[in-house]
């Protein structure tokens, strides 16, 4: 099951929804980064896992398999980053994507 595709899309989904204004505050704080090259070069110690992003997959997927915790934990370094700044993790990506 390739996930790292999968993230993509269903984040990037996400993030239009957020800048369309189609969602709250609330809503747009459980968002996840959508992780690609870019944005993971913004990361401390990127799990191996997780380096080439593409090929990201699992044969069962499983909330306990290594690929999943390697995930969260990146989601856990962006999120406490963007809680450091006092902004969302889609905010954060932003920043990273298009700096001002």
């Amino acid at each position: 099951f390739p996930i790292g595709y999968a993230q993509k899309i269903t984040n990037l989904f996400f993030k239009d929804l957020w800048a369309l204004d189609r969602c709250t505050q609330a809503e747009s704080a459980l968002f996840h980064a959508t992780l690609d090259a870019r944005v993971l070069a913004h990361v401390k110690a990127v799990p191996a896992s997780w380096k080439a992003w593409t090929k990201a997959a699992v044969l069962t997927p499983s909330s306990t398999s290594p690929l999943w915790v390697d995930y969260m934990t990146i989601q856990a370094r962006i999120k406490d980053y963007a809680d450091s700044l006092g902004i969302s993790r889609v905010m954060v990506e932003q920043l990273w994507w298009a700096p001002i």
